[in-house]
């Protein structure tokens, strides 16, 4: 995690990436980004988007387990494929922002006990 190398600088922008998709849709469900479930530093500003990508991760492992060898600036261009490819959830072929979106809905809806329950990304 401590080295400086283009797999940690990719894992670290492929995270971010995914860590602002979730903290937009958290403030547009009405919630607020610090207080999380499990992720409770109080340096971190984005707690509950922080918990609620945790299911996502895997997809940018998997960008930067295929360019592993790459150099970081071809990473990068990659990592970008996330907003360009689709995935399929709950039956449906959907980009990765509308999955982001209704994700945290359910997330946001079970939380108040409103939902069936928090929904499950398999990859």
């Amino acid at each position: 995690r401590e080295q400086d190398n283009a797999i940690n600088a990719g894992l670290d922008y492929g995270y971010t990436l995914l860590l602002s998709m979730f903290a937009r849709e958290v403030v547009v469900s009405g919630c607020m980004t610090q207080f999380g479930l499990k992720h409770a530093n109080q340096f971190n500003q984005f707690n509950f988007a922080s918990d609620i990508m945790e299911p996502f991760r895997p997809l940018v492992d998997k960008i930067i387990f295929e360019n592993r060898n790459q150099p970081f600036p071809k990473i990068k261009r990659e990592l970008f494929t996330l907003f360009s490819d689709t995935f399929l959830y709950n039956g449906k072929e959907m980009y990765l922002t509308n999955i982001v979106s209704d994700y945290t809905k359910k997330v946001v809806k079970a939380l108040n006990n409103e939902g069936k329950g928090v929904p499950e990304f398999r990859i």
